[in-house]
């Protein structure tokens, strides 16, 4: 970059981030954007393949610029925050008071009220009215989740004791965790699946515990040593270890048999239900096709919905016929789509209009 002049201050190369990975790309996109359509309009063949020419498509895309506009908003206002408050990350390098249970919980206090305040704003543009849908999300997902804790309730009205000298040792992320799990699968991939997982987790006990390297084992001498080493060789435990690797082994082999056996009898369901379809078509003159689009208008609802089951398994495997609604009582459901929206989900897959507009924030406005 700075051989072609590109500004790149502060550009250290790409790191792994877990927590707001996406917010954290999202925010260095919007600041570096000019920098990279540049270097792909210099450099980069966009036609060279297909990843290639997505990548080019989308960073020249007024709607994923808007996408990527909102989530580095919501990586400001959440994200980021309460990556610093847990120390995730780069996040825990810096020193936090704040960075406790309690701490936690003020901060989902104060933060929520905050996201509510936010969400209600004005909502003059297409933009603005998405950012209120995506914090009323926000908003609604993290009342729900916390509620499930009762540590994050109303005090007088949390049915348990929390014990707050013990809630100090307790971990604050599942890191630790995750990290137990990266370094097991980790062996698992370099052992081939040869070793059991029972093996495995010996050894990281013994890892862990530093048995080997104890004074009560490193002061015997060493055909003392030896000798408790040829036992734990010959012993029945090791056997047993061997028996289990084979079962293992087994076990694998016939996963990937039954993988391979579902694998198959499901293109055949999905050739089975294509021609069970094609029946029902044929009592209306279907499938509708560019051609055939006319028949839409004489189409009763049931054989829309068959029409959309075809289009389903053939050209259009994201098309929809139901949308998630809010009821008065603050809970969800499912609502199914009316006859003219059955018809024109249909006709802009088989047809679409030429008249599409590339305004996102009057889309938005459509749309909300």
């Amino acid at each position: 970059m700075a051989n072609n002049g590109y500004e790149h201050s502060g550009f250290k190369g790409f790191v792994a981030n877990r927590f707001g990975r996406v917010a954290e790309l999202a925010k260095e996109f919007l600041k570096r954007r000019s920098s990279i359509i540049a270097f792909f309009n210099a450099v980069v063949d966009e036609n060279a393949n297909k990843l290639v020419l997505a990548v080019a498509t989308f960073i020249q895309c007024d709607w994923f610029i808007c996408c990527a506009e909102v989530y580095s908003m919501l990586g400001e206002w959440v994200i980021f925050p309460l990556m610093n408050i847990l120390g995730i990350d780069d996040k825990s390098s810096q020193k936090n008071p704040s960075r406790n249970w309690e701490g936690v919980r003020d901060f989902f206090h104060e933060k929520i009220p905050e996201l509510e305040a936010l969400r209600d704003g004005p909502t003059e543009t297409g933009k603005d009215m998405l950012i209120s849908a995506v914090l009323e999300e926000v908003v609604e997902t993290l009342n729900r989740q916390l509620s499930e804790m009762s540590y994050f309730k109303d005090s007088n009205n949390s049915p348990h004791k929390i014990d707050e000298q013990k809630l100090k040792y307790a971990p604050m992320t599942n890191l630790g965790c995750e990290s137990e799990f990266a370094k097991l699968d980790n062996r698992i991939r370099v052992s081939g699946g040869s070793t059991s997982v029972t093996t495995h987790s010996r050894k990281n006990v013994v890892a862990t515990n530093a048995f080997l390297v104890d004074t009560a084992f490193t002061e015997l001498s060493e055909n003392e040593r030896l000798d408790r080493w040829t036992w734990a060789r010959r012993s029945e435990e090791v056997k047993k270890v061997k028996n289990l690797e084979a079962s293992f082994l087994e076990t694998v082999k016939a996963s990937n048999i039954l993988a391979l056996q579902k694998k198959e009898e499901m293109k055949k369901k999905k050739h089975e239900r294509s021609l069970k379809l094609l029946e029902t078509y044929k009592e209306h003159g279907g499938p509708i096709t560019e051609n055939t689009l006319n028949l839409l208008g004489e189409l009763t609802e049931r054989q829309l919905l068959a029409e959309v089951g075809y289009l389903r398994v053939t050209l259009a495997p994201d098309i929809r016929q139901k949308r998630r609604i809010r009821s008065d009582c603050g809970k969800y459901k499912m609502q199914s789509f009316s006859k003219d929206e059955l018809k024109s989900a249909i006709r802009n897959v088989i047809k679409p209009e030429s008249d599409v507009s590339n305004d996102i924030d009057r889309l938005l406005l459509s749309v909300f």
